[in-house]
């Protein structure tokens, strides 16, 4: 296959393209939850609900009118997706199940010292399910304590729990806000056999990140499944090129080795120019996953500044990032007051050289208004002297 020398501009288009970032949303619904999935392959889950979780506000830049209930019944009710670990914890599509199990039923040294320490503290805790049906962790017991992230003591049953799901025993069945409510898994899908090579899983899991990212370059790839890849990522990468799974790129104007999944090269030749409609990204969002892939694609920084000192942060506590086109322009920083039903929008931050003409501020204002429907609020409050558009957005909304 001859090689690919592509411009930066036309890697954008590809990207927003293969992100369904482009053009008109997908229609409103269950099947439009599942088409996304089943493109990607992975949402990443994150339960900060400052503007909409992590993974509610990545369906709502692609899918028009969406609803969260959605996910929630696609999940709990329809089970035709689950979450488990990838790059960090996503939501996958049940039809993956069979190869994560393979992950699942091999014994990792955290969830093995757990579930052999406490077996029987484990089987009391299954046997307790069994009986009660899905039960959150506040309806056990056991307040013994054991040493936590950060040093922190936390309960004895937590991270049994998390063992026994990590070990696919249990599986979520529902969640209540934060909440997550635990049931025994075969009551939550069908049995099944789960396949017998390991590395199958570790290939099937690869390939979904690289299905979510659809840029890559291996050197910035990350997740669960890569960092047990350590020592074989150059033959994993080998076996992928030799077997036409993935294509390489060069793009003018990058010094880094970057990657397509071949069957994406029908979306290079893709014609036409990319619509100019705001959509808010989420910071965890997949076209996100490689921080130095934006920075040089698109000259734009991702900033996630939650974990920050209030006094160390340039944009705000959680930014959504503003894309227009084929461009991120600026970064969003909202909250809510659900209670008295406000979105506050706290500031804007504009990338240098970009201003906001009466064609973009109409479209945010669109993306504005939608934003609030999806948060289930009623009115939006704009801080004066944090955003230059501020009079006009207001008379659009």
């Amino acid at each position: 296959m001859a090689e690919i020398k592509l411009t930066k501009e036309r890697v954008k288009e590809f990207l927003v393209r293969a992100q369904m970032l482009s053009g008109d949303k997908l229609p409103a619904g269950k099947k439009s939850v599942l088409k996304v999935l089943d493109e990607l392959k992975a949402i990443q889950v994150d339960s900060i609900a400052v503007a909409g979780t992590n993974q509610e506000i990545a369906l709502n830049s692609r899918i028009k009118s969406f609803v969260p209930d959605k996910l929630d019944q696609l999940l709990y009710d329809d089970r035709n997706a689950f979450e488990y670990w990838l790059k960090a914890l996503c939501i996958l599509p049940m039809d993956s199940y069979p190869y994560y199990q393979m992950n699942m039923k091999k014994e990792n040294p955290w969830t093995g010292r757990f579930l052999k320490e406490y077996k029987k503290s484990c089987k009391d805790i299954l046997l307790q399910i069994k009986k009660n049906g899905p039960m959150a962790l506040s309806q056990f017991d056991d307040d013994r304590k054991v040493p936590g992230w950060w040093h922190a003591e936390a309960r004895l049953v937590k991270w049994l729990l998390e063992a026994l799901w990590n070990s696919g025993q249990v599986m979520i069945h529902h969640r209540k806000g934060r909440i997550r409510y635990f049931d025994l898994t075969e009551r939550c899908i069908p049995k099944n056999k789960p396949l017998r090579n390991f590395r199958t899983y570790q290939k099937k899991a690869v390939q979904d990140i690289l299905s979510a990212q659809r840029l890559f370059d291996f050197r910035s790839v990350s997740g669960e499944v890569w960092s047990t890849l350590r020592d074989s990522r150059k033959v994993v990468q080998k076996e992928f090129l030799d077997r036409g799974i993935i294509v390489p790129l060069t793009i003018k104007g990058s010094d880094r080795e970057y990657f397509i999944l071949k069957k994406d090269i029908k979306l290079l030749d893709k014609k036409g120019s990319i619509a100019k409609k705001v959509r808010l990204i989420a910071p965890l969002d997949t076209i996100t996953w490689d921080r130095k892939l934006v920075s040089d694609i698109f000259d734009f920084e991702c900033t996630f500044e939650i974990y920050k000192p209030k006094k160390l942060r340039r944009y705000g506590y959680y930014c959504l990032f503003i894309l227009y086109g084929k461009n991120f322009v600026g970064r969003l920083d909202i909250s809510s007051e659900k209670k008295k039903g406000i979105m506050h929008v706290n500031s804007v931050h504009w990338e240098d050289g970009f201003k906001p003409g009466d064609e973009f501020l109409k479209s945010f204002a669109d993306a504005l208004t939608d934003h609030k429907r999806f948060m289930g609020l009623k009115t939006i409050e704009i801080t004066k002297n944090k955003f230059s558009g501020r009079g006009k957005i207001i008379k659009k909304i």
